[in-house]
């Protein structure tokens, strides 16, 4: 269990870092949000999480 939430907490810090709204998304324009949405919506989905 605490393998899987250490898993999990890496993949967080991942989308977070890639994500990372100050830099990315505020005073960006609408298609430039969308890209990065878009990478951390295909980082999420690599890393296939279980239930």
């Amino acid at each position: 269990m605490k393998q899987k939430l250490e898993l999990y907490i890496s993949y967080v810090s991942q989308v977070v870092d890639t994500l990372d709204l100050e830099n990315k998304i505020k005073g960006k324009s609408l298609i430039e949000q969308y890209k990065t949405l878009d990478e951390v919506s295909d980082l999420i989905e690599t890393f296939n999480l279980e239930k």
